[in-house]
């Protein structure tokens, strides 16, 4: 496989993981910081997951492990020194507290450097596109094992460490979590990128907390963001009130032919929609991406305003090589062209699909800098620069 095409081929994962999510959401209430025995944590954003307690025992259950997934997975967790819980149907029983730690994506980094517990870590799946710079120090030192890529996981350099859990994924199989099991090595599936909300995706930090007792700091921690977001939200909301325009946006590039655009119903499209742009394509309702001929995507965003998730090329001179069409957006010819550039390990490991999933608000104040440069004059792009035009 060529680079190019194993670069598309890593977007095309990326796109899926970024914009998956249940085709109806569910409702919610308001959360309730008093939990008692054999009752429901209330969450606040997240649907895709849901913790009950019962005495000693944290039952955690995902619900959708993947898009279409048939399987349903359950985590009972219980204090180390008790009986093995028993009577869970299909339950993988986690003892507690947890000192080992693998994890096979970047987005578990962010969550457990987001509580103060990347300490844990002693194995990572993929470590190569890793943009933490201590997470890379530590692997570097030997601290931290590689444990391969995806299907080419090393069970035996797994077993080697000895975890007390693996925090793994899947976008279609459970095949590496049964391989797990029958090392008898606890794993843990993490589906934070089935939630289409971007404050649903951060309360995954609820789901991990529960793993290290870490619940309190989790919440306050989750309260900060949770504000921030919508405290710029609000302002964008009472802007775009006064306006008779909004900048029309869309998506992504073409390769070989075809464009997948965010669907209308994705979290790209609701970041967009949160930062107060007007998305091409809001009105699609799938939550993944959605595949259209260069001419098809021409003909409703030749005139938009603002393009966005440009991964295919590094400058617009690049970018308008590859496809003379490109050249005729107006968002070409303004210069308006942005992409989540902006932090990238010298291995080419991408901050925002690592940082970005607990820092929602910095995605959507770059946004909003990128809207209505008014609203934020002395913020500087986080995640996103512009193309430079040579």
């Amino acid at each position: 496989m060529n680079k190019t095409s194993l670069v598309f081929s890593l977007i095309l994962i990326v796109v899926t993981l970024i914009s998956c999510g249940p085709e109806k959401p569910a409702t919610h209430e308001e959360p309730n910081t008093m939990v008692d025995s054999v009752e429901n944590v209330i969450l606040k954003h997240a649907q895709n997951f849901m913790i009950q307690k019962e005495g000693s025992y944290t039952i955690i259950t995902i619900k959708s492990a993947w898009k279409n997934a048939q399987e349903q997975f359950k985590y009972v967790l219980y204090p180390k020194g008790e009986a093995e819980p028993t009577g869970y149907e299909n339950a993988t029983p986690v003892a507690l507290p947890i000192e080992r730690v693998i994890c096979t994506s970047t987005t578990q980094i962010a969550m457990l450097d987001f509580l103060g517990l990347t300490n844990k870590i002693v194995g990572l799946a993929n470590a190569d596109y890793v943009y933490n710079s201590a997470i890379q120090e530590r692997i570097k030192n030997g601290e931290i094992e590689k444990i391969g890529n995806d299907n080419t996981l090393d069970y035996e350099r797994v077993l080697a460490l000895k975890p007390d859990i693996v925090f793994t994924y899947s976008i279609g199989d459970s095949r590496s979590y049964q391989k797990f099991k029958e090392l008898g090595v606890p794993a843990v599936m993490v589906s934070e990128f089935i939630e289409v909300s971007p404050l649903g995706r951060l309360e995954w930090v609820q789901f991990f907390a529960h793993f290290f007792g870490e619940t309190k700091v989790a919440q306050e921690k989750l309260m900060e963001v949770w504000e921030d977001y919508e405290v710029h939200k609000k302002l964008v909301e009472a802007h775009v009130s006064q306006q008779t325009d909004q900048p029309k946006v869309f998506t992504g590039a073409a390769y070989e032919g075809t464009w997948h655009v965010a669907g209308g119903k994705s979290f790209v499209a609701q970041l967009i929609a949160d930062a107060g742009g007007k998305y091409l394509w809001d009105d699609n309702t799938e939550t993944g991406g959605v595949p259209l001929d260069v001419e098809a995507v021409f003909a409703k965003a030749k005139n938009a305003d603002v393009w966005l998730n440009v991964l295919t090329a590094s400058s617009q001179k690049q970018l308008g090589e590859k496809d003379e069409k490109y050249r005729s957006f107006k968002a070409f010819e303004d210069e308006q062209i942005y992409s989540y550039t902006k932090r990238v390990s010298p291995n080419e490991g991408y901050d925002f699909f690592e940082s970005a999933i607990v820092h929602p608000e910095r995605i959507l104040k770059d946004l909003i800098k990128i809207f209505y440069p008014e609203l934020l004059l002395n913020y500087d792009l986080y995640y996103y620069q512009k193309l430079e035009k040579g």
